[in-house]
């Protein structure tokens, strides 16, 4: 990944950010005013067709193409919009330990993860995950590929957006555990804390075709005194279902936001079949826990929001 800025004051590269009191989006006009503001904007990928790791960050909210620990839980209230219109919502868990000793690479030799282990039965609150196989996908010279890597843990629910059921726990704790499947003792027990929920609408003016397309952000139950949050800009490459991260931008979380235009104009939109906003609320821990399993850990507890944006 390769960070382009991390500014105080930034007269050019600008997201427009303003202080919001109240909890639900407010009225958004578009302004190309100025603002300083402290934000950092990193670029996750320059080609899509030379190489990018892909496995799903609109739904684990990880665009590193390798992973940071040795162990990663992760806990995700995911939903998607098209054009705005709420369509799914799913809450994901899941658990990876990774052997740094096996790594994976491309026939090219380019490493791209690293093969993960079965270390035990994991549970997410009362529920226990499955164990499934890690497959990891990714572009090499314009092709996709999948290989298995190993195992991993995973439990996923849809919601039912009718009724609410099967809500995701926002703003609460969730616990997880780790069992030794031979005599059923916990190896670890964690209190794992939750976000507040993020819905996040996006508006726009102008198009590609004309070369002015404008893009502003709102969000709720914004928390500018206290946090920040993250907007993935990416899209859906063309004639696949992959999504492919561009841009990996850090701001505070204040409820609204501009996408500048010099990032709009860098983005290849011959590339993509659909835009994709990926608003990212998240609370992270790591560091070495009690057990070895856990040594070298990253937990991270997330609500995501992904508009999906059809021309």
């Amino acid at each position: 990944m390769k960070n382009l800025t991390t500014y105080c004051t930034l007269i050019f590269l600008i997201i427009f950010l303003t202080s919001c009191d109240d909890p639900n989006p407010t009225e958004l006009l578009f302004d190309d005013t100025a603002v300083d503001e402290d934000i950092e904007v990193d670029l996750v990928a320059d080609d899509p067709n030379t190489f990018v790791y892909t496995n799903g960050y609109d739904s684990t909210g990880i665009v590193e193409s390798l992973p940071r620990s040795y162990s990663i839980i992760y806990l995700t209230g995911s939903k998607y919009s098209i054009n705005n219109v709420p369509f799914r919502e799913i809450n994901h868990a899941e658990a990876v330990f990774y052997d740094r000793n096996r790594p994976l690479r491309t026939n090219s030799g380019t490493e791209v993860g690293f093969h993960s282990n079965y270390v035990g039965r994991v549970f997410f609150g009362e529920d226990s995950a499955l164990v499934r196989s890690n497959r990891i996908s990714f572009v090499e010279n314009g092709l996709q590929r999948s290989v298995n890597a190993g195992f991993k843990y995973v439990l996923s629910q849809r919601v039912n957006l009718n009724t609410g059921q099967n809500k995701f726990p926002f703003g609460q704790r969730v616990q997880f555990r780790l069992v030794n499947p031979l005599n059923g003792r916990v190896q670890e027990s964690l209190q794992i804390p939750t976000p507040l929920e993020i819905t996040g609408l996006v508006l726009t003016s102008g198009s590609v075709q004309n070369g002015d397309l404008r893009i502003n952000l709102q969000w709720s139950n914004s928390q500018s005194s206290t946090g920040r949050i993250r907007i993935v800009i990416g899209g859906i490459l063309r004639g696949t279902d992959l999504t492919f991260p561009i841009y990996d931008v850090n701001v505070k979380d204040n409820g609204i936001a501009k996408i500048p235009k010099w990032m709009i104009d860098n983005i290849q939109f011959e590339r993509f079949d659909s835009l994709v906003i990926t608003f990212i609320r998240q609370l992270e821990f790591s560091g070495r826990l009690n057990d070895n399993t856990l040594s070298d850990s990253f937990i991270v507890a997330q609500s995501i929001h992904n508009v999906i944006l059809v021309p």
